[in-house]
């Protein structure tokens, strides 16, 4: 896919996918975005030189064992104006339903790009669900209290 600035007359993002068909309940995509931010100069009245973002990202998703579905994604920013400036992320999910499926839990951990420094703090959720009579309730963030407020 494809974003394009009518004003500045060049495109802003570009995405790219490669996604595996599923084997053995199991599936894996790679994901290329370039970015470029084409800021306004007032002085000049004139977009300046764009700086390009690139974000390269994996996943993987299995459901190979039974009543168990778990995905992991991993990503890397990087910067052309700033080369030594690296953002990595990842998110691992997991989700588990009883074989009666009348209750599950459901397991999330997530690190924002946005941050320079790996595996520090992130953001946990972890969720019962209970089905009743078609109706489905969750209950939760049993692990609210282990995120980390931002300042």
């Amino acid at each position: 896919t494809q974003t394009y600035h009518i004003y500045s007359h060049r495109p802003t993002k570009l995405t790219s996918r490669l996604a595996l068909p599923k084997f053995w309940s199991s599936a894996l995509a790679l994901d290329y975005t370039l970015s470029q931010d084409t800021p306004w100069n007032s002085d000049t009245r004139s977009f300046d030189d764009p700086s390009i973002t690139r974000i390269q990202s994996g996943s993987f998703y299995t459901g190979i064992l039974p009543n168990v579905g778990m995905t992991l994604k991993y990503q890397v920013k990087t910067f052309d104006r700033n080369p030594d400036l690296v953002h990595r992320g990842a998110n691992l999910g997991m989700e588990y339903s009883s074989p009666q499926r009348c209750w599950g839990l459901r397991f999330a951990w997530g690190q924002p790009l946005a941050e320079p420094e790996m595996w520090k703090g992130g953001t946990y959720y972890l969720g019962v669900v209970v089905q009743f009579l078609s109706g489905t309730r969750e209950f939760g963030n049993l692990l609210e209290r282990k995120n980390v407020k931002p300042a």
